[in-house]
């Protein structure tokens, strides 16, 4: 046949996609993700009008990323980090309402119980043009006094003791009409310099998609790669795209079961089912919490610890996604001995769109990118807008602040998509981690209120704990207790809202050192850190000692010589060489058998011939 004719036998779809592929390598790498996860979820022959759609919402994609980066860079260089010490809870209050509205600085840390907020201000902005007159008069710079540390509670004497010599006359003799010395005049705001913000922009400006070695900060297409690869490659993975952010990116979560795809379709069925009760009745907070009362029928008790990790949900929290991410790679590697025990949901990038622009325009970005009311503030904190105590003290109307929680409840698809994927098994679910950065701390519900939880002596118990294995992995200075007497009251949080649903084990873990701004060297200390300390709480959840068994053993991997990897569980006292050569000899054994099988396969069939 002439050659013509072979040319005119070409789908049309190939010839539009090679255009398209020729026009913007952009557009055609983004395709060539998108169909890897098309294939996971479908195995069948790729429909070329379906093809055809999941490019036209790629180019959609790009071109709102377009009109993302026009935004101005906003340069960090100079600025410095400072540490506040104000004198008392309801200064610390005053002090931060009037901080966290103004453009010129960035909250970016509050402890309540240490009476310390951490900020970020421009070297042309001094503290006292940030602050109200009131506080103005007592700043007290103590830069060139020993370090104020975090780890224990910062006395409010040992402060005024500090300032008492830097007082000026008029201050010092200051005194009210009766000639007694003003009360306010000894509540000194202490203030100091904290080394390590760094001057920061991305190391990965570009968005160049790479697979996942854990010695940087990779963006999202990268990770998006990841977890299609893992659902690919292991057997006990499936990844779910259980929505769409703001701007369009896939939002999406791992499965680690021994029978993954099973649970996929048990989530697309919850899906349908919860739908259908919303459209059926109106949404209010008793209906809502009855349809996630857990079932007691003991007849179909629960025996596998079922875990949902949630991760990125405070876009500048990079080390967080980072450290999910190798947790994934990590529970893939448990293998089914592991998972036959241990059910395990992981959403590594619950806000993707803060995320990326974090990397090209505002390395201190906390939220969304959603459009509100006020044109030059954008954005709803993800961590304000779940249901439970929404609109309550702790988050703010103000589109300008970042804590802002959004119009409702569930505003957000990033919030939507993890409630539904939390409420398909709500029911089994008795770990919530939500990680975060920063500041060494074990938090529990609740966020809300200073009035503890029902549950507090439990959850006490396992916090505990957690604190515990952190600290034999290298980061002593973790802390403990109720989020809302620890560091500030914080409303329609994820911690919060899984808990009063019904999962007994809920928290908030903010992750070591004291930097949103993180080396990226301490990526894999501090996720490897937070994987031995996972396994070992899993066991204790569980409260079976084939769980807790694991906390005894370390997860060792080769690399093959076919490129390939294997691992088993060994006893952490046996030496890494032998483990290692223990995985060869089983591995080999197992091609031996698999070489025999294949023979005595062939040897059938030829006699059948």
């Amino acid at each position: 046949m002439p050659p013509a004719r072979k040319l005119l036998r070409f789908p049309v779809c190939e010839v539009v996609l090679l255009l398209l592929f020729l026009k913007c390598e952009t557009c055609a790498r983004n395709l060539d993700v998108g169909e890897n996860a098309i294939d996971r979820q479908n195995p069948e022959n790729l429909q070329d009008d379906f093809v055809g759609k999941e490019l036209t919402k790629r180019a959609v994609t790009e071109d709102q990323a377009v009109e993302r980066e026009a935004e101005p860079f906003k340069d960090y260089t100079g600025w410095q980090m400072l540490r506040i010490f104000p004198p008392s809870t309801s200064v610390l209050d005053q002090v931060l309402t009037s901080l966290e509205v103004d453009p010129r600085v960035v909250v970016l840390g509050v402890f309540k119980a240490q009476l310390a907020i951490d900020v970020a201000l421009s070297p042309t902005t001094p503290l006292e043009a940030v602050l109200s007159p009131a506080h103005q008069p007592n700043l007290c710079n103590l830069d060139d006094k020993k370090s104020f540390r975090l780890k224990d509670p910062i006395s409010p004497r040992k402060i005024s003791r500090q300032c008492s010599d830097k007082r000026s006359p008029e201050n010092e003799t200051k005194s009210l009409g009766n000639g007694r010395k003003d009360k306010n005049s000894d509540n000194f705001l202490g203030w100091k310099t904290v080394d390590g913000f760094l001057s920061p922009r991305s190391a990965r400006q570009h968005n160049v998609t790479q697979p996942l070695s854990w010695d940087d900060y990779y963006r999202y297409d990268s990770m998006v790669l990841f977890i299609q690869r893992l659902a690919n490659e292991y057997s006990t993975v499936e990844y779910l795209e259980i929505g769409k952010s703001f701007e369009g990116r896939p939002l999406l979560a791992l499965v680690f079961a021994l029978r993954p795809a099973q649970m996929v379709k048990q989530y697309r069925k919850s899906i349908l089912k919860n739908r259908r009760l919303r459209n059926r009745e109106s949404e209010n907070p008793s209906t809502e919490k009855k349809r996630h009362k857990r079932k007691t029928n003991k007849k179909k008790k629960n025996t596998k610890t079922f875990v949902f990790i949630e991760a990125g949900i405070h876009a500048r929290e990079w080390i967080s996604p980072a450290m999910a991410t190798f947790l994934a790679q990590q529970l893939a590697d448990a293998g089914r001995k592991f998972l036959r025990r241990v059910t395990v949901i992981v959403a590594p990038m619950a806000n993707p769109d803060g995320y990326e622009f974090s990397h090209t325009t505002d390395r201190m970005w906390r939220k969304n990118r959603r459009e509100t009311p006020d044109s030059a503030c954008r954005g709803v904190d993800l961590n304000r807008n779940w249901a439970k105590a929404w609109g309550s003290s702790g988050s703010s109307g103000d589109p300008c602040s970042d804590t802002y929680r959004g119009v409702e409840a569930f505003s957000e698809p990033e919030t939507q998509a993890l409630r539904d994927l939390a409420l398909a098994w709500m029911e089994k679910i008795s770990l919530y981690l939500s990680f975060h950065s920063y500041g060494n701390f074990v938090l529990h519900p609740w966020s809300y209120s200073e009035s503890p939880s029902s549950k507090e002596r439990l959850l006490k118990k396992v916090a505990k704990r957690i604190r515990k294995h952190m600290k034999r992995n290298g980061y002593p200075d973790f802390k403990g207790g109720q989020t809302g007497d620890i560091l500030y009251q914080a409303s329609g949080t994820s911690e919060d809202y899984m808990h009063d649903a019904g999962v007994q084990y809920a928290y908030t873990i903010e992750l070591p050192h004291y930097s949103f701004i993180l080396d990226p060297e301490n990526i894999l200390p501090v996720s490897t850190a937070v994987w031995r300390t996972l396994v070992c709480t899993i066991g204790i959840v569980a409260k079976k000692q084939s769980v807790l068994a694991f906390c005894k053993k370390r997860l060792v991997k080769i690399q093959l010589k076919n490129g390939k990897t294997a691992s088993g569980w060994f006893d952490k006292k046996l030496p890494l060489e032998e483990a290692e050569q223990s995985i060869m000899e089983r591995y080999n054994m197992t091609e031996k058998r698999r070489a025999k099988d294949d023979v005595k396969r062939n040897l059938f069939l030829s006699d059948l011939k």
